[in-house]
């Protein structure tokens, strides 16, 4: 049976826009779009170039205030979110912002809360390099904040105020909602005393809210445990021999199952009795072979010459953990005596 191959269809674009749909494309490229994400972004513009079209505005009348007028267009026509994209549009703005077509956004006078908004927003799209959907989320809970302040605002801000304004936001909404307003806070409190506008820096202030889900730190397995899993291996056969040199190798050095995995033929030094285990960030690390882990191994590639790495042999620790498992958790255990496997 021939299974359906997935088609990147082409976007017929009509309109004022449909002149820079090329360069649209491009730029989405350039921001590393997916080729069906980068189709769905050009249909929505097609629909926003036609809709201007109906309504006889050019280019150069494209702003953001019209982008969020097309933006309720499509929802009050029944669009779900899936298929609309304020970020899609906006990287449009900045397209035809650079080809000097779209028109210079108004600069408004707002009060102080606005300004100070306007560059927590700046901040986060430039120093922290947030995406746009992210910045304005902070910016929203920043408001927020800003809001139940006194007239004093934040000359006056004390941690009370911070732990005050966490409790009354998880009071009201559900704990992911409450822990993205903390994410938020603690960016506005940092922002604030990195301006100068807090003598203090209140972001630790603003403590992390745990979800009611507590997941158990992860459990060793006994000595018996140990034991009996090493005395399973049937080392007759090849799998057997295989699953003995796995098991061996996480209890004796305590690695983690993504390493053990990774390990070459020459990452064993033999003769120094050493290998060299490729951690987390790339990480290497030097560490003694026992000779148990190493007859272990040994064993297994000389009666399996096909393998040409360690990692080929001991590539599955999920299936020792699914033949053999209830014994608890293998990668990561402290490592055991010699003994153990005798």
């Amino acid at each position: 049976m021939v299974r359906p191959t997935s088609r990147v269809s082409k976007v017929l674009m009509t309109g004022p826009l449909a002149p820079f749909a090329d360069a649209y494309a491009l730029e989405l490229k350039h921001r590393c779009y997916t080729s069906l994400t980068s189709v769905n972004q050009l249909r929505q513009v097609a629909r926003l170039s036609n809709w201007l079209e109906v309504r006889r505005l050019g280019v150069a009348e494209l702003t953001g205030e019209r982008v969020e007028e097309f933006l309720a267009f499509q929802r009050g026509a029944g669009r779900h979110r899936a298929q609309w994209s304020r970020p899609g549009l906006l990287c449009l703005l900045d397209v035809l912002h650079r080809l000097g077509l779209a028109a210079k956004e108004p600069v408004r006078v707002g009060s102080p809360t606005d300004v100070l908004l306007d560059s927590f927003e700046r901040y986060l799209l430039a120093e922290r390099g947030l995406a746009v959907g992210t910045a304005r989320g902070y910016v929203c809970h920043a408001a927020r904040f800003l809001a139940g302040l006194s007239p004093s605002g934040l000359a006056d801000v004390t941690a009370a105020d911070v732990t005050r304004a966490v409790l009354r936001e998880s009071g009201a909404v559900s704990v992911s909602a409450t822990q993205n307003f903390v994410a938020g806070l603690r960016a506005l409190l940092r922002f604030c005393f990195v301006e100068g506008l807090m003598h203090v820096d209140l972001s630790r202030a603003a403590l992390p809210v745990t979800g009611r889900r507590r997941s158990a730190l992860p459990q060793g397995i006994t000595r018996a445990e140990a034991r009996a899993l090493l005395q399973s291996c049937d080392r007759r056969s090849a799998l057997g021999r295989r699953d003995y040199a796995l098991i061996i190798t996480l209890l004796r050095l305590g690695l983690r199952r993504s390493e053990v995995a990774a390990l070459h033929i020459d990452d064993i030094d033999w003769r120094a009795s050493e290998l060299t285990v490729v951690g987390k960030g790339a990480r290497q690390d030097r560490l003694p072979l026992p000779a148990d882990v190493g007859e272990a191994i040994a064993s297994y590639l000389r009666r399996a010459p096909g393998q040409r790495s360690a990692g080929g042999v001991l590539a599955c620790p999920g299936a020792v953990r699914r033949d053999r498992g209830g014994h608890g958790r293998l990668d990561g255990a402290w490592g055991v005596p010699a003994s153990w496997g005798s």
